[in-house]
């Protein structure tokens, strides 16, 4: 992972002597040096993954020798980034000041590197972006899915819609894949769950409507949702963290409970309410070309408690695959409905800038090849180019 970074490839986001540049692009020779940092940052990032640390990278710790300007510049860089949820520049500047620091030789800079909280915050986070370009790979026949991973089973299928399974042997949970074409463009999709306020009037499983636990967001939200079914009463509390690829064009949504919770006020699950972990992931994909359509591959994890049997799962999916892609194909058809139409006017409004960012992603992809639920793209969907993302 040593590399030798020229002046001429430094981070067209961090200068050694100007504050962080917001929007600049990067010049073509930055770019592929910035790929080469990236897999070497990469290696770390997945290193830290496996042993929450670097024990492999770095054995020893280094003497403290002071602190590295240039390591602090960019520290407090990618920590305002991440206040703003602009994961893939964060995940850039730290990759960048992993690379001129191993390029000098500066092992306890790297160490405090790779010791910071924000390191792992950023590594976190971008291990979620990159599973779905894992998940893609798989779906579109790029990759082979490795002896480790669950294996995903068709067990449902209709025009335009794919529903996987996956259950481990022994395991009190399961994986759900769905590959849905949706005729809405993709910010009409994501208009039904980003308007918090509205959605009662299209889930019917919400007790109320979800509540802001931190404010309102383009990129980034932290919800607690009270549902209903049928005699148990759901408590969620989850981030949705939204990142835009603007080199493929489309959207990953994280949805976990296992976030950062500093500085947020959790409410506390009432007696009769059960709290559930929240383990999802959306890629939003416009279908490109002259196609105004949507593809969406949602993946979930879901914790039952208890070991269920694979035929009765099998059944229960299959019995609610129907409904479940009928209500994405329903709720992203709100915005475009005729007459008095709330969604429209939250379009048009579009306080926070997300829908703005979403109609970008759509004319990016519409400059590429179209998809669709039987010719999926695999990991491009994740590739970096370095743009602002949403």
């Amino acid at each position: 992972a040593c590399l030798n970074l020229e002046s001429r490839c430094l981070s067209p986001f961090v200068d050694e002597h100007q504050e962080l540049v917001h929007g600049e692009e990067p010049s073509k020779g930055s770019k592929t040096s910035t790929f080469q940092a990236l897999r070497a940052f990469e290696q770390v990032t997945q290193a830290w993954g496996r042993t929450m640390g670097t024990r492999d990278l770095l054995p020893t710790k280094p003497k403290a020798t002071g602190v590295n300007p240039a390591l602090a510049r960019a520290l407090k860089n990618a920590q305002r980034l991440m206040q703003d949820h602009r994961l893939l520049d964060a995940e850039f500047v730290l990759a960048q000041a992993f690379a001129r620091l191993q390029a000098t030789g500066d092992k306890q800079a790297l160490w405090d590197l790779i010791k910071a909280p924000i390191f792992a915050t950023v590594a976190e986070r971008i291990e979620r972006y990159d599973a779905a370009g894992r998940m893609m790979a798989e779906l579109s026949g790029q990759q082979v899915r490795s002896k480790n991973e669950l294996p995903f089973t068709m067990v449902w299928e209709q025009e335009g819609a794919k529903l996987f399974l996956a259950v481990p042997p022994d395991g009190t949970w399961f994986q759900t894949r769905a590959v849905v074409s949706i005729d809405a463009p993709l910010h009409h999709c994501l208009a039904a769950t980003a308007e918090l306020d509205l959605q009662p009037r299209w889930q019917t499983m919400l007790v109320q409507a979800p509540e802001l636990l931190r404010p309102r967001s383009k990129r980034c939200q932290v919800v607690h949702s009270l549902q209903s079914a049928m005699m148990f009463r759901l408590d969620l509390v989850f981030e949705v963290l939204r990142t835009a690829n603007r080199n493929f064009g489309c959207v990953v949504e994280n949805l976990t409970s296992d976030f950062p919770k500093e500085g947020i006020e959790i409410p506390e699950s009432s007696w009769w309410s059960y709290r559930i972990d929240l383990d999802t992931t959306n890629v939003w994909i416009p279908k490109g070309g002259r196609s105004k359509g949507t593809i969406l591959v949602q993946q979930a994890k879901v914790h039952v408690g208890v070991k269920v049997p694979e035929s009765l799962l099998n059944y229960v999916v299959n019995q609610a695959a129907a409904d479940m892609v009928a209500n994405f194909r329903r709720s992203a058809m709100l915005a475009g409905a005729p007459g008095d139409n709330p969604w429209r006017e939250r379009l048009m409004l579009d306080e926070i800038g997300l829908y703005a960012d979403l109609r970008e992603i759509e004319v990016i992809a519409s400059n590429r090849r179209e998809i669709d639920v039987d010719n999926l793209p695999g990991a491009e969907v994740v590739s970096r180019t370095y743009d602002d993302d949403i």
